[in-house]
C-alpha cells in the first residue's frame, strides 16, 4: 500500500470569562490523523494563544486528540473588537516530511463605551463678585474601550483642563477649572451649572458622554448705607432754600433694585437711577424751600431714609439726619399816632392808635404796647408774622390842667412782642400833642359907700377905672379891665344913697 500521510486541525473558542482585557478564552484544537500511516510528534503552535497544550503526540490514523490553550484577552483585543488567530498543527510520518494543517478562528468581543462624570464644587473664596469657586471633575471610564480626546465642557466655568487626553477602561482622571463669581451669580444666589464630559471609543462604538452638575449657594448679604449733607441756607426768611445732598451707597453682595430715598420734610427727592451695584454709590438732591415754621423753630431737623430691594424682594434700608440752624432776627416797629384833641381845656380828649410792625425773621407772640401815660393798651390777641402788622387801642386820654397849662401832651409808647425763643424785642415811639393856650380873665369892679373928698363932692361923682393883669405858663400875658362912677352926690348924701355905674371891659392879651 502507498503510505498517504495527512493530518486535520479544528479550532475553536469558548465563552471569555468576561469582555475586559484580562479576561480568558478558552481555546481547543481537534487535531486528527486522516491519512493511513500513523503520525508522530504531533503538535499545535498559535501565535496569538501562546502555548498548546496536546494530550498525546503520536496518532494512529483515524485518531483524533484534542488540545487546548487558554488565552487571556487584551487591551487591544477589546479595542479592535475581536480576536483573529490562526493555529497550525504537523505530525511526523514513517517516512517523509511532516505533514500540516491550518485552521483560522475569529472571537467577537462585545464593546462598551461609557463614562462618568462626579462635578465637585469648592467652597467659593468669598460672596462678591470677582471671587472664585475651583472646579473638579472627575471622570472614569467605566466602558472597556479605550477612550481617546478625553475633553469636558462646561459653558459656565469656560475652559477645564485635563491632564490627560487617553483614558483606558477603569481609569480615572481629575479635570479642573476655576470659575470667578459674575455680580449676576450673587444677585441670583447661587451658581448652577452643568459639565459634560465625552471621549472617543474605537471606530464602529458609539462615542459616550456624561454630564454632571452642581448648584453652589451664594448667600445675599444686602446692605446700603446713606450720607445726607445740608448746604448753607440761602437766608434766613421764609422762601429762602437749603440745598440738599443724599450720596446713597450699596456696601452689600447684591444689586439693589429699586433704591429710592424718602424725606418727609423736605419732599420728593430726586435721584439719578433706581438699580444700584454692590460697592456703587449715587448722589440724589432735592432743594427746599424754608418756612416760618422752620424759622420760629429756629433750625430745620430732618431725616432721610433709602430702601433698596435686593434680588429676593427683600427691602434694606439706612437713615440719616442733619438739623440746619435758621438765624433768628426778632425785631419790630412801633407808629404810635395821636387824633386831634377835641378841645383845649382839661377835660377834653385825645385818641391814641399804635401801629405795631413784625419786621423781623420769626413770630412774635404775644404783642403788647404799654404808654404809661395814657393807660392800658388793649392788642388783638394772637401771634404777628413777619411783615405782618397790627392796630393796638384806640385809647382816649383826658386832657389834665397841667397838659392844657404846658401847652401839649408829649408821649411815649413802647410796644413788646416775644419770639419764639422767649426773648422780648421792643420798639419805641412819641407823639407830642400840641394844646393851642387859650389865656383869659376877667375883672368885676363894684362901687360901695366911698370915702369921699371934697374933690368928688364938688364933681358931683367919682368916676374912676381898675384893671387886672394874668401871664399864662408860656408867659404870654392877658389883662382886663372894669369902671365904676358914682352918680351925683347931694351936699349930704344919704347912706344908702344908690349907686349907678357902668363898666366897660377890655380884654387884651399878649
Amino acid at each position: 500500500m502507498t503510505p498517504g500521510p495527512a493530518i486535520t486541525l479544528d479550532k475553536s473558542h469558548g465563552t471569555p470569562s468576561g469582555s475586559t482585557a484580562g479576561s480568558t478564552v478558552p481555546y481547543t484544537f481537534v487535531v486528527t490523523n486522516s491519512g493511513n500511516v500513523t503520525l508522530t510528534s504531533v503538535s499545535v503552535t498559535d501565535p496569538t494563544v501562546g502555548a498548546v497544550s496536546c494530550p498525546v503526540t503520536t496518532l494512529a490514523p483515524g485518531a483524533s486528540t484534542t488540545c487546548t490553550a487558554t488565552y487571556t484577552l487584551t487591551q487591544a483585543d477589546i479595542d479592535s473588537g475581536l480576536v483573529n488567530n490562526t493555529a497550525t498543527t504537523s505530525g511526523t510520518p514513517p517516512t517523509g516530511p511532516a505533514v500540516t494543517a491550518i485552521d483560522s478562528d475569529t472571537l467577537v468581543i462585545p464593546r462598551t463605551a461609557t463614562l462618568t462624570l462626579d462635578k465637585q464644587a469648592g467652597t467659593p473664596s468669598g460672596t462678591t463678585a470677582g471671587s472664585t469657586i475651583d472646579y473638579t471633575f472627575v471622570v472614569t471610564n467605566t466602558g472597556n474601550t479605550t477612550l481617546t480626546n478625553l475633553s469636558v465642557s462646561d459653558p459656565t466655568v469656560g475652559a477645564v483642563s485635563c491632564p490627560v487626553s487617553s483614558l483606558a477602561p477603569g481609569a480615572t482622571t481629575t479635570c479642573t477649572a476655576t470659575y470667578t463669581l459674575t455680580q449676576t451669580d450673587v444677585d441670583s444666589g447661587h451658581v448652577a451649572n452643568t459639565a459634560t464630559a465625552t471621549g472617543t471609543p474605537p471606530p464602529g462604538v458609539t462615542p459616550p458622554t456624561a454630564t454632571d452638575s452642581t448648584d453652589t449657594p451664594i448667600p445675599a448679604d444686602p446692605a446700603i448705607t446713606i450720607d445726607k449733607q445740608a448746604g448753607t441756607p440761602t437766608g434766613n426768611t421764609p422762601g429762602a432754600t437749603i440745598d440738599y445732598t443724599f450720596v446713597v451707597t450699596n456696601t452689600g453682595n447684591v444689586t439693589l433694585d429699586p433704591v429710592t430715598v424718602d424725606d418727609p420734610t423736605v419732599g420728593p427727592v430726586s435721584c439719578p437711577a433706581t438699580s444700584l451695584a454692590p460697592g456703587a454709590d449715587m448722589t440724589c438732591t432735592v432743594t427746599y424751600a424754608i418756612t416760618q415754621a422752620d424759622i420760629d423753630a429756629g433750625h430745620v431737623a430732618n431725616t432721610a431714609s433709602v430702601t433698596g430691594t435686593d434680588p429676593n424682594g427683600t427691602d434694606v434700608t439706612a437713615q440719616d439726619s442733619t438739623d440746619t440752624p435758621i438765624a433768628p432776627s426778632p425785631s419790630l416797629t412801633l407808629d404810635k399816632q395821636a387824633g386831634t384833641p377835641t378841645g383845649n381845656a382839661a377835660g377834653d380828649t385825645i385818641d391814641y392808635t399804635f401801629v405795631v410792625t413784625n419786621t423781623g425773621n420769626v413770630t412774635l407772640d404775644p404783642v403788647t404796647v404799654d404808654d404809661p401815660k395814657v393807660g392800658p393798651v388793649t392788642c388783638p390777641a394772637g401771634p404777628l408774622a413777619p411783615g405782618d402788622s397790627v392796630t393796638c387801642g384806640p385809647v382816649t386820654y383826658t386832657l389834665t390842667q397841667v397838659d392844657v397849662d404846658a401847652g401839649h401832651v408829649a408821649n411815649t409808647a413802647t410796644a413788646t412782642g416775644t419770639d419764639p425763643n422767649g426773648t422780648d424785642v421792643t420798639a419805641t415811639d412819641s407823639t407830642d400833642t400840641p394844646i393851642p393856650a387859650g389865656p383869659a380873665i376877667s375883672l368885676d369892679k363894684q362901687a360901695g359907700t366911698p370915702t369921699l373928698t371934697q374933690a368928688d363932692v364938688d364933681a358931683g361923682h367919682v368916676a374912676n377905672t381898675a384893671t387886672a393883669t394874668g401871664t399864662d405858663p408860656n408867659w404870654h400875658g392877658c389883662d382886663r379891665s372894669d369902671s365904676t362912677d358914682t352918680p351925683p352926690l347931694t351936699a349930704t348924701p344919704e347912706p344908702d344913697a344908690g349907686q349907678a355905674g357902668g363898666h366897660a371891659d377890655g380884654e387884651r392879651g399878649r
